[in-house]
């Protein structure tokens, strides 16, 4: 994996993606996969920062950033990603039916053009363990400097 400084998100190289399969082959060229490994990323991270509070996002994002303990965690979840994207198409607008089957009803055109994280996703965030729980709903109370960045070099 490689951590992108300007975006604060970890994405996932070709390198990381061996044992999914040949993904270049399954999007056409080394450049569309690269593109799509930093799609998913961006679409997990903005899964976690949408599913909590605001005030939290500085301390998510720094513990993401350089806790050891949930490097493997995003690295699972990035993988799951990928997968959900390869298999699916999910997050191919024109591909999605548009129902909501789990709830009954039908999703908003608007809401089906949002890229969407697989449930395993869902799954490996909220069951991520460790001593900070990535989804949680509450206020941690703790507020990070704007010099965080340079403090903590991330």
């Amino acid at each position: 994996m490689i951590y992108d400084k300007t975006t604060h998100r970890w994405s996932l190289q070709l390198t990381d993606t061996e044992d999914v399969g040949n993904i270049v082959a399954e999007y056409g060229s080394v450049e569309t996969a690269e593109r799509a490994l930093k799609a998913q990323s961006k679409t997990v991270y903005l899964y976690i920062y949408n599913r909590i509070p605001r005030q939290n996002k500085d301390v998510i994002e720094l513990t993401l950033a350089k806790d050891q303990r949930y490097t493997s965690i995003i690295k699972e979840a990035l993988i799951a990603q990928l997968e959900y994207d390869l298999a699916s198409g999910g997050n191919e607008v024109n591909k999605q039916t548009g129902i909501n089957f789990a709830g009954g009803g039908v999703i908003p055109r608007s809401l089906q053009k949002e890229r969407q994280v697989g449930v395993e996703v869902e799954q490996i965030l909220e069951n991520a363990g460790s001593e900070l729980n990535l989804l949680y709903g509450g206020d941690f109370g703790v507020r990070l400097d704007d010099d965080r960045y340079t403090k903590y070099d991330y």
